[in-house]
């Protein structure tokens, strides 16, 4: 079992009027898109597949270890035959017949092979693992996927309720403008100001809403999901990250280089001593007494040796093309750990700057909030432009959205970091 910690909590609560994720019916967290990928994935019934054809693969060698029968038949007509001719007078001579026939069958039985035949099987086993960890490789890459379209959507989502604010703050502002413009306090432009702005962030939202809808589109038709059906996605209060790296990559090398070995013990079979038995029965014309020019049954049974004396350094050159296949497995291992190294370290510095920038968004918010607050009294007033009032409201915006954007990413990063270092899906509630 792994060691395992737990991260802090990943989105930061803080007071502010910004809606938060809430559970429902219809709420997928982020490890639950994980697990509808994987099992929406076509690649998924490679498994099955894969299964199927090792099964097939062992059973296959397993009846070569079974009695070999064949049959077989053959009739001749030749232009001469034996014949014996005795100089004695009265002693007829013997002349076999030129017409013959024989038919019967042959059993072919392997009693040993020098371990032979159980190397092929486990061979064929070790392939069925590559096989299964190369589309558990390809099957895990989705969730890389999952995590582009997760945290996007969800960042656009939080765009489109902070732009809903900024519409908030200036229709209450509009109300008090058009009370001004009717008692001739505020000039006319004024309001259309006002009113520009208002369409210009709807016209926002749209746009927005429609960029979220494509990619939670994708997501979902990932995720085997109707998009008809309106979903929550909610990011995890926490997500747990391996302490080491347990990817199925790591598996995948090993094996490759257990093939490798395998191949290898496999060539230096060739050279071991080989028995079998054999028989035959048949019935031929004529029999096997040549004396006696009648047909008759016949059977025939022996054992016979065999080994590999001499094969002109095939088996050397093989191994020697195996030891350097492993050389380019290890090298490939190095680079897929040293890639994965950078790529950790460089999420890890991500976690560190989404943390401290985290630590002045809420006081960047608060100075803003009561900035706007102030110019939203002086525009009421009439003592600032509708123009300054809108400056300070998008200043205290953008703090907001910072604020969103900063703690999406910061629970994305820890997404990344976990999924670099090896999830268990099954086993996260």
């Amino acid at each position: 079992m792994k060691n395992l910690i737990k991260i802090i909590p990943l989105l930061i609560t803080a007071n502010t009027t910004l809606p938060v994720f809430s559970q429902g019916p219809d709420t997928i967290g982020l490890y639950d898109c994980y697990r509808l990928v994987r099992t929406n994935a076509p690649q998924t019934g490679l498994i099955e597949l894969n299964n199927r054809i090792t099964t097939l693969e062992v059973e296959k060698l397993k009846s070569e270890n079974l009695p070999l029968v064949s049959g077989f038949g053959k009739a001749t007509y030749q232009s001469e035959a034996v014949s014996i001719v005795f100089p004695i007078p009265g002693i007829a001579g013997i002349e076999v017949d030129k017409f013959q026939y024989n038919i019967g069958l042959n059993i072919d039985q392997k009693l040993f092979d020098g371990g032979l035949a159980t190397m092929q099987r486990n061979i064929k086993k070790i392939e069925g693992e590559i096989r299964n960890l190369e589309t558990e490789t390809a099957l895990y890459k989705l969730n890389d996927l999952v995590i582009k379209y997760f945290f996007g959507t969800i960042t656009l989502q939080k765009t489109v309720e902070i732009l809903g604010l900024r519409v908030s703050s200036l229709e209450g502002r509009k109300k008090n403008i058009i009370s001004g413009v009717k008692n001739g306090m505020v000039l006319y432009s004024e309001l259309a100001r006002i009113e520009s702005e208002i369409i210009t962030t709807a016209q926002q939202i749209a746009e927005i809403q429609a960029e979220k809808k494509q990619l939670e589109n994708k997501l979902k038709i990932l995720a085997g999901i109707n998009i008809t059906i309106d979903i929550v996605w909610k990011v995890p209060d926490n997500i747990i990250i391996s302490n080491s790296v347990s990817r199925c990559e790591t598996e995948l090398f090993q094996q490759n280089q257990n093939f490798s070995d395998a191949l290898i013990e496999l060539q230096n079979k060739r050279y071991v001593p080989r028995l079998y038995a054999f028989g035959q029965a048949g019935y031929s014309y004529p029999g096997l007494n040549m004396f006696e020019n009648e047909p008759a049954g016949y059977y025939i049974a022996g054992a016979k040796l065999s080994w590999l004396i001499f094969d002109w350094n095939q088996a050397k050159k093989e191994k020697q093309l195996i030891k350097i296949q492993k050389e380019k497995i290890a090298i490939s291992e190095t680079d897929f750990y040293r890639n994965l190294e950078i790529s950790i370290n460089s999420e890890k510095y991500e976690l560190e700057k989404y943390n401290e920038l985290i630590k002045t968004d809420l006081m960047i918010i608060e100075s803003k909030s009561n900035i706007t607050k102030l110019s939203a009294s002086a525009l009421d007033n009439g003592t600032i432009t509708t123009a300054d009032y809108i400056s300070d409201l998008n200043s205290e915006i953008k703090a907001r959205f910072d604020y969103e954007r900063h703690k999406i990413g910061l629970a994305e990063s820890i997404a990344r970091l976990a999924l670099l270092k090896g999830i268990e899906i099954e086993n996260y509630k």
